[in-house]
């Protein structure tokens, strides 16, 4: 990948975590104004004018995401996404009253220096492997339904997150594919990638919403940002045939990621007064 593409998708890549933050702070706010966590939830928010403007923000980071896709590798794209999770404990706090207690804000930083060895490992130089997509999305929705019908049926709402995140990160992969065969000019496939992008896309919104009517957006947000940015990151040698620059260091990064997601995943947030 040449170093001015992998720039440009870069900053559309924080251009996107930005928007992502923004909106999704103000999506939970909405979220826990309505007291229903039924079948149906993102039906109900769709009626109210603040869930959705906060929705077309987070559209935007989604625009924006998708053509950091077409410059870069998933494996620089999606690390850049996680640098966000910064602007998310701030707005969190000011805005909903939650502050992470010490440990927490110490597994955010966790997860930053994890980020760092993923984009910086995970660069690849432009050449590509051979991709398996098919079985690879496959066992992985897979894992995904059953996280998510356990999350639903034990009523596990944090779980419910995690399940969103897997969700989310399949929806990634779909997309960046969708985008390479457009380029490439593989329209009916582009078109069935899109699809079942979107269609991930909005189960794990569900979810997700869903999660956060019991679960503090800083402990939600960073649990889904760093499933769905380590997933794919892990996934992409044999779904999109992207080669790591150094496999240590996005191993190692990942290792961190991960365990920085388990000390969120306990993390204590105190409830004070939103600004």
């Amino acid at each position: 990948m040449e170093t001015a593409g992998t720039a440009a998708g870069l900053m559309c890549g924080v251009a996107a975590a930005v928007c992502y933050e923004l909106g999704y702070v103000a999506q939970a706010g909405d979220a826990r104004q309505v007291e229903d966590d039924r079948p149906g939830l993102l039906l109900r928010l769709a009626r109210r004018p603040a869930w959705l403007g906060a929705t077309a923000l987070v559209g935007g980071g989604l625009l924006l995401q998708l053509l950091a896709l077409h410059f870069a590798p998933l494996s620089v794209v999606q690390p850049a996404l996680v640098l966000g999770l910064g602007l998310l404990v701030v707005l969190a706090e000011r805005r909903l009253g939650e502050r992470l207690a010490r440990r927490g804000r110490l597994a955010v930083a966790a997860v930053a220096l994890g980020v760092l060895l993923i984009a910086l490992g995970g660069e690849t130089d432009g050449a590509t492997a051979a991709a398996h997509p098919a079985p690879v999305l496959g066992a992985f929705a897979v894992l995904g339904v059953i996280a998510l019908a356990v999350a639903h049926g034990g009523r596990r709402p944090r779980l419910l997150v995690l399940a969103a995140g897997l969700g989310e990160a399949w929806a990634v992969i779909t997309a960046k594919l969708a985008v390479t065969d457009l380029a490439d000019g593989a329209l009916a496939s582009a078109a069935g990638w899109g699809a079942a992008a979107a269609a991930a896309g909005l189960l794990a919104l569900n979810a997700e919403m869903t999660g956060l009517q019991k679960v503090p957006a800083t402990i939600a947000g960073p649990l889904v940002l760093v499933t769905s940015a380590g997933v794919p990151v892990l996934l992409a040698p044999a779904a999109v045939g992207e080669r790591w620059a150094s496999p240590p260091a996005v191993l190692a990064g990942l290792a961190l990621v991960v365990a920085a997601a388990v000390v969120l995943g306990g993390a204590r947030v105190t409830q004070a007064a939103a600004v």
